[in-house]
């Protein structure tokens, strides 16, 4: 063992060897030096020191990982050591120095739970104490307040998602759905903060729009046994619009429509029945709705991305591939801030793309053209920047280019997985998960690709959804 020192007679060494002294007459042994002596006296009792402190000092404490250690006195080793390490700030004062605030979930003592932490790496805090898992954080657009979604039991032992809001500091906490169906989920704000709107998942699988205020639910309208989902509120607030599954001549073919509702009854936006059209999201000045259309049923690679101005009756709609040629769109499009451009992912035959729809223009153009793996648009909120995770050095890492498409960079190669990232409100920083360490933790890079540093520690099971607290 490493720190022993054993002392062994040589073994080809044998005493019969060794010639016997000659005789010789009897003489009297000289005298020692009383100074030699008082040396080697010391010398010994330092040798039998040292010899006792090798022979009484536990080896484990100076090596943690003694193959005696049953199976499960090592797993509960490890999972104290990832609690105590995830919850620990990077930083302490006075290092501190950008208080900016990030909230995110990760799984540290075997249940998803909800953090808070400086964007330098201080003042990590858990939000919320329960066992229970904690998920998709939501700040109202004020900051105020954070809704989020627990995974509970029932009284009966079932599970269901519901909806609660709290204050940004964890207190207040209440459940503001109760479950009125099995599960909830695809929530969002009112622009003002007072109602959030939800999909409602139903027992038998169906699903219905409902808005909440205050722990009051509301269905937007009479269950129709149909699939309805993806609700997104008008920027002012007074409208909503969602896609609805509608029943087709044809069984095989799945057909939704978008429609637009204030709470009365509902106004179809997309009444065709040879053509499924999803995934709206409104302009940022309210007129228009981007979504995608999809024909391919009855057209052969017939994909589009329309865009239709509400005070007009019909959509302007483009290829969703690049110089006329139809590849299948992939998630919502996503909106420049001035509302002039929209980005979209889609899928093409050997990857996926990045596309920028210039509506100016009228021209759709492929921004990546590679085959690897192109997703997650996104813009910076000040419209300067377009970022997206790519796979084309062989790992997940984000890319950023000018809002025009061109001087691409890569902000994090590496050769672990970087991604789940959100921009900070004032375009300046990013936050990222990254595997860089083994294990994910949280970073932060500046959007010119500078000061990257790490703001959590490794050793949670899983760092999911960071956002930025206004």
């Amino acid at each position: 063992m490493a720190g022993w020192l054993m002392f062994v007679p040589h073994a080809g060494q044998k005493q019969e060897d060794v010639p016997p002294p000659e005789q010789s007459p009897r003489r009297r042994p000289p005298m020692l030096n009383p100074a030699v002596m008082i040396v080697g006296g010391f010398l010994v009792l330092v040798l039998v020191v040292a010899f006792a402190a090798l022979l009484f000092t536990n080896p484990k404490e100076e090596h943690d990982d003694i193959p005696f250690a049953s199976a499960t006195q090592q797993v509960q080793r490890a999972t104290q050591t990832a609690v105590a390490w995830c919850e620990m700030s990077v930083l302490q004062e006075p290092q501190c120095s950008d208080p900016r605030q990030i909230l995110f979930t990760a799984e540290c003592d075997g249940d998803s739970d909800m953090y808070v932490v400086n964007a330098d790496g201080c003042n990590l805090h858990k939000l919320v104490q329960n066992q229970d898992d904690d998920w998709y954080p939501l700040p109202s657009p004020d900051g105020t307040r954070i809704a989020f979604s627990m995974l509970g039991t029932t009284a009966s032992g079932g599970q269901t998602d519901d909806i609660y809001v709290m204050n940004r500091d964890g207190s207040d906490l209440h459940n503001w759905t109760h479950a009125p169906t099995n599960s909830e989920g695809q929530f969002s704000w009112s622009p003002d903060g007072s109602r959030i709107v939800y999909v409602g998942y139903q027992r038998d699988a169906f699903s219905n729009i409902y808005t909440v205020s205050a722990g009051q639910s509301e269905q937007i309208f009479a269950d129709n046994g149909t699939f309805d989902s993806m609700p997104a509120w008008s920027p002012d607030g007074k409208w909503l619009v969602y896609q609805s599954q509608q029943i087709s001549g044809d069984p095989a073919f799945t057909n939704y429509d978008i429609f637009q509702t204030d709470g009365s009854a509902p106004r179809n936006l997309t009444a065709t029945e040879d053509r499924s059209e999803s995934e709206p999201s409104w302009s940022p000045d309210g007129t228009r709705i981007a979504y995608f259309a999809d024909q391919s049923y009855f057209i052969p690679d017939a994909y589009w991305i329309c865009v239709r101005d509400l005070t007009e009756a019909d959509p302007l709609c483009w290829p969703s591939g690049a110089h006329g040629s139809s590849v299948q769109a992939v998630g919502a499009p996503v909106w420049s801030p001035d509302g002039t451009r929209l980005l979209f992912t889609a899928r093409g035959r050997n990857s996926l793309d990045i596309f920028l729809l210039d509506l100016t223009a009228g021209s759709v153009r492929n921004l990546t053209r590679n085959r690897a793996y192109d997703g997650s648009p996104g813009w910076s909120p000040d419209g300067r920047w377009i970022t997206f995770i790519s796979r084309q050095t062989g790992s997940s890492d984000l890319f950023r280019m000018d809002a025009d498409g061109t001087d691409m960079v890569n902000l994090t190669r590496h050769g672990a997985d970087d991604l789940n990232y959100s921009w900070s409100p004032d375009s300046q920083s990013i936050v990222f998960v990254s595997y860089r360490s083994g294990r994910p933790a949280l970073f932060i890079i500046n959007a010119d690709g500078t000061a990257l540093h790490q703001i959590t520690n490794p050793g949670a099971a899983g760092y999911q959804n960071p956002v930025w607290l206004p």
